[in-house]
């Protein structure tokens, strides 16, 4: 029930009703609270012998407290803070704890599924469709771990996903099925793919067509079919950021909480959690960051935690292009911090997509 009411918060926060919202994120906050309590008083270790990882989100945490500038920039130093303990907490939770989230990871794809229904085809719930797009991308990839006939639950996630018209979860989906299919491949096949794909790229420029996707003929075109810009405005917002900053604030950052509104001339925020990052914690923050994301995913495919090492891959491309990996979406940072990073998903689903039995096995982190 605690998990269940965590992941389904998750998304429930981006409802257009306010009252249900706020009501959302006060049960968001509070399963946090008690999952801690939970993982610290029931038996699961904080204890963890991947030390490297956790020296580097800690001196992560550090750099984020230390250029925090005001109330905001402290707000998500003390959220740093949390999905750090988070991900201590749950590497060394034990069996039940991971069974109580396979089920409720279960039921939260059914419940989702519900609402994604509702929104579509009777009332908007969701505040907008990237929001919506985002869980559509989460479930999709959760739900091809699961065993039996649930794993068609995959089937519905991925119409809603294309529905949503949320193209930088789409994006994320087909760049992680490409690189876990890559990966997994043998030798033989790897080559040909590689030799393929620089054919494929030779054969586009000789057409023409990188050229054409640049072109305005093809902007006015993706605007007319879609009613959307091919960067909806991001590669300005991007220029804007970046111009403003000095020599010395690519090092370090403008600083946490710095109003980057106040560069781009609205009340948007970067839409690229690496911008964020650099604009605001600099070339320090954004290699801690990256560094981060590259060990858990690495050692996720080495541990044969496949699902998560698919989700890590599929989230971190979308950050590309919006912000939810740190602070505008905390829901999903703790998702990918906490339950990730431990592997969660992966032992606790048993017959699905991946097969314990032969995953590969390769000492601690």
């Amino acid at each position: 029930m605690l998990f269940f009411v965590m992941f389904n918060s998750m998304y429930l926060i981006g409802v257009e009703n306010g009252t249900l919202a706020a009501l959302s994120k006060i049960t968001f906050y509070f399963s946090i609270c008690v999952l801690f309590c939970f993982l610290i008083f029931c038996g699961s270790s904080l204890a963890s012998d991947n030390y490297f990882f956790f020296l580097v989100f800690f001196l992560f945490v550090f750099w984020v407290f230390f250029r925090a500038i005001d109330y905001y920039g402290v707000v998500v130093a003390c959220q740093s803070m949390i999905l750090l303990l988070l991900s201590l907490a749950l590497t060394g939770a034990g069996e039940n704890c991971r069974y109580y989230l396979a089920n409720a990871l279960k039921a939260s794809v059914v419940f989702f599924l519900i609402i994604s229904f509702t929104h579509f085809f009777v009332a908007d719930i969701f505040s907008n469709n990237n929001f919506w797009g985002l869980y559509c991308l989460i479930f999709l990839v959760v739900s091809l771990g699961f065993g039996g006939g649930l794993k068609y639950l995959a089937v519905p996630c991925f119409i809603f996903l294309v529905l949503s018209g949320t193209r930088s979860a789409l994006l994320g989906f087909l760049v992680g099925l490409a690189v876990l299919f890559f990966l997994k491949s043998s030798r033989q096949v790897k080559v040909l793919l590689v030799a393929l794909s620089f054919v494929v790229i030779a054969f586009l420029v000789g057409i023409g067509f990188f050229d054409y996707v640049v072109s305005a003929e093809f902007a006015n075109l993706v605007m007319e079919k879609t009613g959307k810009r091919i960067e909806s405005g991001r590669i300005e917002i991007w220029s804007a950021i970046l111009s403003a900053m000095q020599i010395k604030d690519w090092l370090v950052g403008l600083g946490g909480g710095y109003d980057l509104s106040s560069i781009i001339g609205t009340t948007l925020s970067a839409h690229s959690g690496y911008i964020n990052i650099l604009s605001s914690f600099g070339l320090v923050g954004l290699v801690l960051f990256v560094a981060l994301i590259f060990m858990i995913s690495r050692a996720s495919y080495k541990k044969g935690w496949f699902i998560t090492f698919f989700m890590i891959i599929a989230l971190a491309i979308r950050e590309f292009f919006e912000v939810s990996l740190l602070n505008n979406n905390f829901p999903v940072a703790v998702f990918f911090w906490g339950v990730l990073a431990s592997g969660a998903i992966d032992k606790s689903f048993r017959g699905g997509l991946i097969d314990e039995a032969s995953a590969p096995r390769y000492g601690s982190w």
